[in-house]
């Protein structure tokens, strides 16, 4: 399996999925073959995630209700 893996890969045989498959908890999966070019990106410029997509992202705010009154 190292073997085969170390190389490139055109599908995903029943072999594969089966050895993979066996590490995962019961459930439902969609076993997906991708192709995936890393690059170097500088954090704060061009392609930097950390700077661009995700502080672009949905923005939360946590309001803490703040109590009032007199104690007795």
């Amino acid at each position: 399996m190292q073997e085969r893996l170390a190389g490139r890969l055109s599908d995903l045989d029943d072999d594969i999925l089966e050895a993979f498959g066996s590490l995962l908890p019961e459930g439902d999966y969609l076993p997906s073959l991708l192709r995936v070019e890393p690059r170097l990106v500088t954090p704060g410029q061009e392609g930097d995630y950390f700077s661009g997509e995700q502080v672009a992202g949905p923005r939360w705010i946590c309001i803490r209700p703040t109590i009032t009154g007199t104690g007795g």
